[in-house]
């Protein structure tokens, strides 16, 4: 998830996986088997996250002798590309002299412009898919391979193993470089404002969620969940310009308010109606009059 995005600016600093929580424990378990206090664990690991946030930018250059010692935004852009002479460098997070001790530091060269994203492109916003389109790849391969060894040792080998039969019979298409473009799917005014609306509304209400989830029941809760996600899947979709989402969202806001109606989503509920019944004001009209509003026309 992080990796998918072809622009390298703070936003990108934003871009986390979901599932890393999965795995991650393996690499911290030791810590607290040798004794490391919890506190210092947090501190550091909070000022490791800290860090890395300025380093994604294309703004500041060379930095000198600073090059050397830490991660700059001149290290983590190599980080990023996935120019075959810049691809599996620079893994550091504060420090760049792991990469040079270990031979995994590639320096940025002035005659080579990094070109960011991963080598099998993404090509969607949709912020689900985005999580799940590798696992779903490797459950895939798992599936496809004939041989046993081969399919435990997918989950388990380097990124860019594969077993030889599946690499094979369903290779895997790379992008050209020479005639990369960026995913930028062309929408219009009106989509990406009903879609902005969305975010702004998921935002809000999922930091209510979270700061008073104690408090929410459990149905309610996985309700409110569902529904903050949809509503992140639907604007992704209108940014886009796929004109099915309208009819998507028209069921959607209905499905809330009969909800609604017969007692859930208790929490913050006048907000959550009157957002829901606008929502379905407008994709209702736009499903019913989209000659008026050409939400389906990209200007």
């Amino acid at each position: 998830v992080h990796h998918h995005g072809e622009e390298f600016n703070l936003s990108t600093a934003l871009r986390q996986t979901g599932t890393d929580f999965l795995f991650k424990w393996i690499f911290y378990t030791p810590m607290l088997l040798l004794g490391i206090p919890v506190e210092i664990f947090i501190t550091v690991a909070a000022l490791n996250l800290i860090y890395q946030f300025w380093v994604h930018t294309e703004h500041i250059g060379r930095l000198g002798i600073i090059d050397y010692i830490l991660v700059t935004p001149s290290n983590h852009r190599i980080h990023h590309a996935q120019n075959k002479e810049y691809i599996d460098a620079n893994y550091g997070g504060v420090f760049i002299l792991w990469d040079r001790m270990f031979g995994t530091f590639i320096d940025e060269r002035e005659d080579l412009k990094p070109v960011y994203g991963t080598s099998k492109p993404l090509g969607t916003w949709n912020p689900l898919w985005a999580n799940l389109e590798v696992w779903n790849e490797m459950f895939k391969d798992t599936w496809r391979t004939k041989k046993w060894t081969d399919k435990i040792a997918l989950w388990f080998s380097t990124p860019k193993w594969r077993p030889a039969d599946v690499a094979e019979k369903y290779p895997i298409k790379k992008n050209d470089l020479t005639q990369f473009r960026k995913f930028d799917p062309k929408t219009t005014l009106y989509a990406k404002v009903f879609g902005f609306t969305h975010l702004v509304f998921v935002g809000i209400y999922t930091q209510a969620v979270l700061f008073d989830s104690a408090s929410i029941g459990y149905i309610d809760l996985m309700l409110l969940s569902l529904n903050i996600v949809t509503m992140m899947v639907f604007a992704s979709f209108m940014y886009e310009n796929r004109v099915f989402v309208y009819y998507a969202e028209l069921i959607r806001s209905l499905s809330v308010l009969v909800l609604i109606s017969v007692g859930y989503f208790n929490f913050m509920p006048e907000i959550i109606l009157g957002y829901t019944l606008l929502s379905a004001v407008i994709s209702g009209a736009i499903v019913f009059k989209d000659r008026f509003f050409s939400f389906s026309e990209v200007r």
